[in-house]
């Protein structure tokens, strides 16, 4: 399981963080420039001026200035680097991976804590999508717990299979919790 994982093997928040931007790096056209780009525009529209602790370059030209901005998000990374990852990006950074990748990636930081995230609906349109998500979510975990079975019985044979099963199983856990709280929101009126 990812959560296991992370906290068995010690790896940081930074390195979760680096892993995940690693990997959208290599399977997407998306750049470095690019990806800090939109954390820096994410956290200049949700900081107020005075409140900012981030120092970003301050160059005219803007593909200067995203180059230096890349080149000083990529040494926070570094695991060597003496100035470290600044927390106040942490929602930023999250905010800017795309959709389909943002989720993963919020399991594993939060697993670290021993929780499972859930995604809050944020209309009535989205409960069906919120079933679909469901049945997507359990038929592929269904799946990838088959794989588990093949020889009859989980055991320290399916290392290579169990966490992918298990990350799938925090999947289908959180779209069923977000469907609990569809439910109770429409149904009972309480918050989510």
């Amino acid at each position: 399981m990812l959560r296991e994982k992370t906290q068995k093997q010690g790896y940081s928040i930074t390195q979760v963080i680096d892993k995940h931007l690693l990997s959208l790096l290599h399977d997407t056209s998306v750049s470095l420039a690019v990806f800090v780009s939109n954390v820096r525009e994410h956290y200049e529209a949700t900081h107020l001026l005075h409140s900012r602790s981030i120092e970003w370059s301050q160059v005219a030209d803007p593909v200067i200035r995203m180059t230096r901005d890349a080149e000083k998000f990529k040494r926070w990374l570094e695991q060597d680097g003496s100035k470290q990852l600044p927390i106040d990006l942490y929602d930023s950074i999250v905010a800017a991976f795309p959709a389909e990748r943002k989720f993963s990636l919020q399991i594993e930081l939060i697993a670290r804590l021993d929780l499972v995230p859930v995604q809050m609906p944020t209309s009535s349109v989205d409960e069906l999508a919120s079933f679909g998500n469901i049945a997507k979510k359990t038929g592929q975990t269904m799946i990838v717990v088959a794989k588990l079975y093949e020889d009859g019985v989980i055991d320290k044979n399916d290392m290579a299979t169990a966490p992918e099963a298990l990350s799938t199983i925090d999947e289908a856990i959180a779209a069923l919790l977000a469907m609990k709280n569809t439910i109770n929101v429409n149904v009972y009126g309480e918050k989510a």
